[in-house]
């Protein structure tokens, strides 16, 4: 086989094998009981957790799809980050009711933030734009109306820091590379010097 058919063979493999950046909806979905207080909820790769020095964060069954997190008339605060570090973007929040201020923050540095007040049926919010390390929302319940406002899907994409073990398009890059040095030093032709 030619060498330029060797080449073009390993980068379709590892296209191919290349997939998507990790994006996933935090739903809340592990959720299944009203009222219940939680500090700490790990899904799709994500860690939700009570704010420092905040309030125990409250489960409910109301949600798009049931399960959301329940803030009364005093509302909390909860924060966001990637299970085993790394970087973020999040790009929309769904909440029923009540008012948000997302914030993001990157090395302890604040780098975006957005806010909105909720109606009376779930409704979908944008995020603060950027590559975070944490994002924090504080919900504040509404002021009449429903006693408590609800948050629930939100949509995150990892974005950083690779995760521990390779993705399989990484193994491809790697193998191809070897593969076309082993070949190129196999292929070395020897000068032969010779002396008067």
């Amino acid at each position: 086989m030619r060498m330029l058919t060797k080449i073009a063979l390993a980068g379709a493999a590892s296209l191919a094998l290349a997939g998507p950046a990790n994006a996933a909806v935090i739903t809340f979905s592990g959720l299944t009981t009203d009222n219940a207080a939680f500090t700490t909820l790990t899904e799709a790769g994500f860690i939700v957790s009570q704010f420092s020095g905040g309030v125990p964060l409250q489960s409910t069954t109301v949600g798009n799809p049931a399960g959301s997190v329940l803030f009364n008339t005093f509302g909390g605060f909860l924060e966001i980050t990637r299970s085993g570090g790394g970087t973020f973007t999040a790009s929309s929040l769904d909440l029923l009711s009540g008012s948000y201020l997302a914030i993001g923050y990157l090395a302890g540095s604040q780098v975006g933030f957005t806010f909105g007040t909720g109606t009376g049926s779930f409704a979908t919010y944008a995020a603060p734009t950027g590559t975070f390390d944490r994002l924090t929302i504080n919900v504040s319940g509404p002021a009449t109306g429903l006693g408590a406002a609800y948050l629930d899907n939100i949509n995150v994409t990892n974005s950083g820091t690779a995760p521990a073990v390779p993705e399989p398009a990484t193994w491809a890059m790697m193998l191809a590379g070897f593969g076309l040095v082993g070949s190129a030093m196999r292929r070395k032709q020897t000068v032969r010097v010779k002396f008067a």
